[in-house]
Parts: structure tokens; C-alpha cells; sequence
């Protein structure tokens, strides 16, 4: 009789950690559940469901392949870590040698925290080319917030562990049922719908979400930017931003206002392709009925327009009073132990 075991776990499907039930028998896992007792009350997308698939997949690499036929042919062999380990070195020390460090590029899939080491090891060969999913992904919206604030990473606090959830919920290009790398924040997102008095949705898709929208906004794609300068100019114009936090936190406004005057409901509903009642009724909506949120999606990040865009949205958020409060934008930062800053930008 085969011996049964369960055994609770974390998944790692993507960076959410949602709590999991593995059930194995004889050690292989033939099972896989949410754990009802873990911050994600048992909830998993179908990634992580499928996990099991990935453990015991005969398909899967265990061990260095050396390719033996023509490129593309498919040929393969096994080999030692040694030897693989040799052969990259002296591929890299070649590169080296004779044509400088520069021209060695390195790129990694999306980090689970072994990121840290891959740009480690790029400094200690001298090379500035590293490539991560997160150029194009989370990482330029940590930095835009950084660069506006001045401390970095904004969250959306569904959670209501503060004593209030967010009023107010603008989905920005994002759908998290599918597509979130954070999967635990689509569970708690729910749940926050059902304190919300106005769900925002903008996405020129029609997303599963747009059916539950109090407003679905579809702009030309790529205009994202001019939509928020919009929302500020009419919150400014009908004198609606929070003034206490905007004079108490904030450097910049008069520049900002005079910036926005040419953004008009009429201009950027030109330039968006929609409404303009649409832009004052969620300017009004994100400043009267506060507080509020407003999760990006990493569509916006994959623009030109990319820096701009994430100011213009962080501003927003500012002018609504929408940061650091209960049920709005909050942040969070590691401690200062200097362990984990060394090992991504000291040398070894």
C-alpha cells in the first residue's frame, strides 16, 4: 500500500507564494491544492495547479545538454556540470581576451531571487549587459515611483488591514486574473470589489473585468499618458486635489497645474479616441471618492512613452492624496542590512 503524505508548501509559479496542500504518495506528488489556511484562503490560478506537471515531466532538464549535430537538427547530448562549466569558461574567457568584456552579454528568465547573482556574476566579469524580464516588466514602474516619490515601490492596498478598503479601483491596463506575475494580489483585489464604490477600468480590451466596471474607459493605445495629464487638469480646474497632503508632501504643484492646462477633456478625448465626459467622471470619481488605488499593468511599461506615463500616473495619485493611507498606494522597503545590496553590487 502506497504511503500517503501531505504536505503544505508555498508555490512558486510566479512571485505571489500562494499557500499550497501537495499530497504524495511514496514521495511523488499526485496532488496539488490551495491551502484554505494561508493568506490566499485556498485560492490558485490554473499555472500553479498545474505545477505538478512540471516535477516528474520526463521532459524536463535535469542535466547539461551539449548540442552534437547542425544547429536546429535537434542532436543532443548529455554532459558533465564540469564540463559545461569549462566550456562556458573558456568560450567567455576567449571573449574576453580578445575582444573586451563589453561583449559578453548575459540574460536570465524571471528572477526568483537568484537575479541578485546574475548581476553579480556580470560585474565580476566587467560587463554591463545583463538583460532580465524586468526591463520590460514591474521593474521601470518601481523606478518611475522611485524617481517621483523618492523612496520607491507602490502597492495597492486591497487588504483593508489599515481599517479601510480602497473607494475607489482603477485597473490600468491590467487584467490580474490572468495575467498577474503576483498572483495573490487577484484574491485580495476581489475581495476589495466588494467595498468599492467605483471600479475604473482602462483598457481599450474588453477584459473580463470591463463587464463589472462602474466606468470601462477604452483609449487609442499608447495615449495612456495623456489620459492621466487630462484627469489631473480637470481635478485641478474644478479644484478637487487634496490640498492638505498636496501642500504638506509635495514639491512641484504650480508647475504641474501649469503643465496640465493643455490637456483639456476636449484635447486628450482627441488624442484618446474617447468621451471626454468619460475623463471628468473619472477624475471626479478618483478624487472625490477616496481612498483609491490604481494598479498598472506592465503594457504601459512596454511603450515609448513608458517614463512619462508612470510620472503622469504617480501624480495622479498624489494629487488625490492617494498614498500612504489606508485602502490607497502604500509601500514597503527592505531594512538596511547591507547582506543583500553587497551580493547584487559589490564585486565577489
Amino acid at each position: 500500500m502506497a504511503k500517503r503524505e501531505v504536505v503544505y508548501s508555498t508555490c512558486k509559479s510566479c512571485h505571489g507564494g500562494c499557500g499550497v496542500k501537495v499530497t504524495k504518495e511514496d514521495g511523488v506528488i499526485v496532488h496539488i491544492e490551495g491551502n484554505p489556511n494561508s493568506l490566499t484562503g485556498g485560492t490558485m490560478c490554473s499555472k500553479g495547479l498545474s505545477s505538478i506537471q512540471h516535477v516528474d515531466n520526463p521532459y524536463r532538464l535535469k542535466y547539461p545538454m551539449k548540442q552534437v549535430g547542425k544547429k536546429g537538427s535537434g542532436k543532443w547530448k548529455r554532459i558533465s556540470w564540469d564540463e559545461a562549466l569549462d566550456t562556458i569558461e573558456a568560450k567567455m574567457r576567449d571573449a574576453i581576451d580578445n575582444y573586451g568584456a563589453h561583449t559578453i552579454a548575459i540574460s536570465q528568465g524571471t528572477g526568483r531571487g537568484y537575479n541578485r547573482y546574475t548581476h553579480r556574476l556580470a560585474r565580476s566579469l566587467g560587463t554591463a549587459n545583463i538583460i532580465t524580464p524586468g526591463y520590460v516588466c514591474h521593474s521601470p514602474r518601481l523606478g518611475l515611483y522611485g524617481l517621483v516619490t523618492g523612496y520607491g515601490r507602490l502597492y495597492c492596498d486591497y487588504h483593508g488591514w489599515g481599517g479601510e478598503f480602497p473607494k475607489t479601483n482603477i485597473v490600468w491596463a491590467k487584467q490580474l486574473e490572468i495575467s498577474s506575475a503576483d498572483s495573490e494580489m487577484c484574491y485580495w483585489f476581489m475581495k476589495s470589489l466588494d467595498y468599492c464604490k467605483n471600479f475604473i477600468v482602462i483598457d481599450p480590451r474588453a477584459s473580463a473585468y470591463a463587464t463589472r466596471a462602474t466606468l470601462w474607459i477604452q483609449p487609442r493605445p499608447g495615449s495612456d499618458c495623456a489620459l492621466a495629464m487630462g484627469m489631473m487638469n480637470v481635478i485641478i480646474e474644478e479644484e478637487l486635489w487634496d490640498k492638505e497632503f498636496v501642500e504638506k508632501w509635495t514639491f512641484g504643484f504650480d508647475e504641474l497645474r501649469e503643465r496640465v492646462k493643455d490637456f483639456t477633456p476636449e484635447k486628450v478625448s482627441d488624442i484618446c479616441w474617447i468621451p471626454k465626459e468619460q475623463i471628468i467622471e473619472a477624475a471626479r470619481m478618483w478624487a472625490i471618492d477616496t481612498p483609491g488605488c490604481i494598479q498598472v499593468g506592465s503594457s504601459l511599461e512596454r511603450q515609448a512613452n513608458c517614463g512619462h506615463t508612470l510620472r503622469a500616473i504617480t501624480c495622479l495619485m498624489g494629487l488625490a492624496g492617494n498614498i500612504e493611507r489606508p485602502g490607497s498606494m502604500i509601500s514597503w522597503v527592505l531594512p538596511e542590512t547591507g547582506l543583500i545590496e553587497d551580493v547584487f553590487l559589490e564585486l565577489p
